[in-house]
């Protein structure tokens, strides 16, 4: 079930830039999951208009803003979030950097009609699907490029995320599927 949103916000009401494409990372470990390679992979990205939005717990953010300081003028840390809901509807893409566990974050973003990538390992990529899914870092950064640049695929990916969540919460047709398999 999908948490209910308290509110509605603008950019400007959390510090986020109105003109870049905002890439969502939610966690309540990032200081474990977001590191150096992801930066590293992800930083071109920064010179194409992408800023990083992170939402949970990120206790060595500030450590990797003095590290890479474009890095540091290109992304805000939000700590945690009670209604990430209202974050979600702001951004322009979901990110997931490696990581074990994560739950069920994208799908909650994929209900704002927000797309997303995610590694292919984690119960992010089961949530998501594979049609979100990338093999690895660079294939990741390729795939968000597509996602700024070309409006017909963010577009029909959008489409797909949403009909992802249609799926996921399907509590009825989840248990017809147990009931006909069980039989």
């Amino acid at each position: 079930q999908l948490k209910e949103q308290k509110a509605h916000y603008q950019r400007a009401d959390l510090g986020l830039p109105e003109e870049q494409f905002l890439l969502l990372v939610v966690g309540t470990r990032l200081h474990n999951e977001v590191d150096d390679e992801f930066i590293i992979e992800m930083m071109p990205l920064l010179e194409q208009n992408a800023f990083f939005v992170f939402a949970g717990k990120f206790n060595n953010y500030e450590m990797y803003c003095d590290k890479y300081p474009v890095f540091g003028a290109n992304s805000s840390y939000l700590g945690y979030q009670d209604d990430i809901m209202a974050v979600n509807e702001l951004v322009d893409l979901y990110v997931n950097p490696r990581r074990l566990g994560g739950g069920y974050s994208i799908i909650e973003t994929f209900s704002k009609g927000v797309p997303g990538v995610t590694l292919r390992n984690g119960d992010i990529a089961a949530a998501a699907g594979e049609a979100f899914c990338v093999d690895d870092y660079e294939q990741m950064r390729n795939v968000i490029l597509q996602y700024m640049t070309n409006l017909s695929f963010y577009k029909e990916q959008a489409q797909k995320a949403v009909k992802r969540v249609e799926e996921v919460t399907d509590t009825a047709g989840a248990l017809q599927h147990i009931l006909s398999e069980a039989a």
